[in-house]
């Protein structure tokens, strides 16, 4: 088997006591599907303050540290690291940095990794900004990225941040810094003059704190002023000074937008003209500057949501959602105005007449919006609950007036619903053109759009033309306070086998049904129908005629009375049939069933071996095949303790994966990715 790329990262610090235990945290909580993390290792600068026993507070092996009693600057300490590193790609991190999500480091190392680039350096946002010198040098910031992301598509010397940059072996086994002031540019330098590749990965980004004050400001500046001169003598005049030429004409382009929304632009440019007269009196010269302590205290800002629409606050998926951003500390403000769910399953139902009337109820959000319109400067984000597609339509010049992100997570394709699942809608009329033009504008407003499964994702790329860079994963989950868990303790030979939704005909309830009947004979084996839908008349009555003693409906009972009967179920039933919708999407059931405990039955799919394992965490059956579903049954009927171990692994796959909490907080990671 062929093995992952190997990483070391290296931290140089000094007195980096504030931060280093939270950057840690966040880089052993970093996805490695593309690679193996080695070695952290933090090589301390002299530091006279708490940093070597924040890092050694970490018990883990992965994490090292080196801790130099005497302060030799930060160029000193990189070669250090690399002196260190045996690693295929060497990652290097300020330590007053944060990282934006879990896919940062292979975001940062996928060009070294895939042998594009030898160095790449992240993106850098700055956390928000309090104080009037944090305002104007944000402005400055937005005049510069400006600038710097276009230049040579980003790959130019001004991206090349000393705050995260990644190192091919090739690079950091032939590189040695001198005690040079701008160690960031010189590694760019190096690579050109090496004839090396360099690429700015300005998806991988790191937060970092602006300088509360002109006195920090100003160490910082005068460190990159008086850096040109070190790099003329180690480089030449001539490269150093076509690399740090920049086209006027994008200044130009640049000053006149960010003046538009950055006022403070103009107060910047003031102050870095009297900072570069001070830089040129300056003697200093030395790589171990004054530290811009103000620029040490990093927090990420709490995010604020709104969930808004006409979407059913007793529908458990929004429930879920919202008892998620709850568990997580996030502030959530509701603009609701309550519309119940209601079916939508047969033909009579998919009229001009009928649709307009259901779309015209949605309007009531108006008053909402009217009411609480000044809670939308508050938030950073406009999350649309279910279900939420004509409330898009709305919320989308909302999210444009008051500069908020549009999220929205649609739960189900109702094209795809009423015409390949439900049968009740034709492709080729007019309302299908409709629809299916309808959905695709919806989505492609949105800045973020959730799709259930990777399948799903590929999905709407495909048939709904959503870039890839809106969409995100987010698994539906259930809410364990309405599915409350019970260990499983049965280890007898009766079993009941429960089905529970609402009929959709890609469940497949009557191969339940054909299964209950070749088990008719079977006292051990129970069948329990929980719900009422599309199908349930046409099997109800099948159960009747075939006279089967072994199976009981509950389609009249209130909803506040399933638990209690689900709660009794064995073993809990997912799809059973074979349908593309069954070969993408993970149904709301599966994750029920596995928070109450029960052993999961369901189709064999691909998306459902991408996410569990047959005989581990669930069961397996061949969809649309009534005799193996009576196999798999039998099965588990002869198998108690095979029956134990699948709804113990499940439950903890639950609990790790898809509580309210845990689908929380990967939302609430999603979301920040946009902000």
């Amino acid at each position: 088997m062929k093995t992952k790329p190997t990483v070391t990262v290296g931290i140089p610090a000094y007195n980096e006591e504030k931060n280093i235990g939270n950057l840690l945290l966040e880089l052993l909580n970093q996805k490695q599907s593309i690679f193996e993390l080695e070695k952290v290792i933090v090589v301390s600068d002299g530091s006279t303050d708490g940093t070597v026993a924040k890092v050694k507070i970490i018990k883990n092996p992965q994490v090292m540290v080196i801790d130099n009693l005497e302060r030799k600057g930060k160029p000193y300490r990189l070669n250090q690291l690399f002196e260190n590193s045996k690693s295929d790609t060497l990652v290097i991190l300020d330590a007053d940095t944060l990282l934006q999500d879990k896919l940062f480091l292979e975001k940062l190392m996928k060009p070294v990794i895939k042998q594009k680039a030898d160095l790449t350096s992240a993106g850098i946002e700055e956390l928000e900004p309090k104080t009037f010198i944090q305002k104007m040098l944000k402005a400055s910031m937005a005049f510069k990225k400006y600038i710097f992301e276009r230049y040579r598509e980003g790959n130019n010397l001004y991206t090349c941040h000393g705050r995260a940059r990644a190192f091919s072996r090739r690079l950091y086994s032939s590189i040695q810094f001198t005690d040079t002031i701008a160690d960031d540019a010189f590694s760019y330098l190096f690579c050109k003059a090496k004839k090396y590749k360099y690429y700015f990965a300005k998806e991988a980004k790191v937060y970092y704190q602006l300088p509360e004050n002109l006195v920090d400001h100003e160490k910082q500046s005068i460190r990159f002023f008086q850096s040109k001169k070190d790099l003329v003598r180690t480089f030449g005049e001539e490269l150093v000074q076509s690399e740090y030429r920049l086209p006027f004409i994008l200044s130009i382009q640049s000053f006149a937008k960010t003046l538009v929304s950055y006022p403070f632009i103009v107060p910047y440019f003031t102050t870095v003209s009297w900072l570069k007269i001070k830089s040129s009196l300056s003697t200093q010269r030395t790589s171990k500057w004054d530290v811009a302590e103000s620029s040490k205290n990093l927090k990420k800002e709490k995010i604020s949501i709104c969930l808004f629409g006409t979407y059913d606050r007793n529908y458990t998926s929004n429930k879920l959602i919202l008892q998620g951003l709850k568990e997580n500390n996030i502030d959530v403000v509701e603009i609701n105005a309550h519309t119940p769910v209601t079916r939508l399953d047969s033909q009579k139902e998919m009229t001009w007449i009928k649709l307009i009337v259901r779309i015209a109820r949605k309007y009531r959000i108006i008053t909402e919006i009217v009411k609480n319109y000044k809670a939308f400067k508050k938030v950073d984000a406009i999350y649309v609950g279910y279900p939420g597609h004509f409330d898009v339509l709305i919320a989308y010049p909302i999210a444009k007036i008051f500069g908020k992100k549009l999220v929205f997570n649609p739960l189900l394709i109702f094209y795809t619903g009423f015409s390949e699942e439900q049968g009740i809608l034709k492709k080729t009329t007019l309302m299908g053109k409709v629809l299916k033009g309808g959905e695709t504008l919806i989505y492609n407003l949105c800045d973020m759009v959730f799709a259930d499964t990777p399948f799903q994702e590929k999905y709407l790329i495909r048939d709904y033309k959503v870039a890839k860079e809106k969409l995100r994963v987010l698994p539906i989950g259930a809410d364990d306070r309405y599915y409350k868990y019970t260990p499983y303790t049965n280890l007898g030979k009766k079993i009941n086998v429960v089905y529970y939704g609402l009929y959709s005909p890609v469940h497949g309830v009557e191969h339940i049904i054909e299964a209950a009947r070749i088990l008719r004979n079977n006292k051990d084996v129970k069948f329990t129908f929980v719900g009422i839908g599309q199908t349930f008349k046409a099997n109800y009555e099948r159960a009747k005629k075939l006279k089967l003693p072994n199976v009981e409906f509950f389609h009249d009972v209130p909803m506040e009375k399933h638990p209690a009967i689900i709660q009794k179920a064995d073993i809990f039933l997912g799809f059973l049939q074979k349908h593309p919708t069954v070969d993408r999407v993970i149904p709301n059931k599966i994750y029920q069933g596995q928070a109450l405990g029960k052993v999961v039955l369901t189709a064999d799919a691909p998306v459902t071996r991408s996410i569990f394992t047959h005989k581990q965490n669930m069961y397996f059956c061949q969809p649309s095949n009534p005799k193996d579903l009576v196999k798999a049954i039998l099965d588990l009927q002869s198998n108690p303790k095979l029956r134990k171990e699948i709804a113990d692994n499940g439950y903890a796959l639950y609990k790790k994966e898809f509580t309210p909490k845990a689908v929380g907080k990967k939302l609430i990671e999603f979301v920040q990715e946009i902000l």
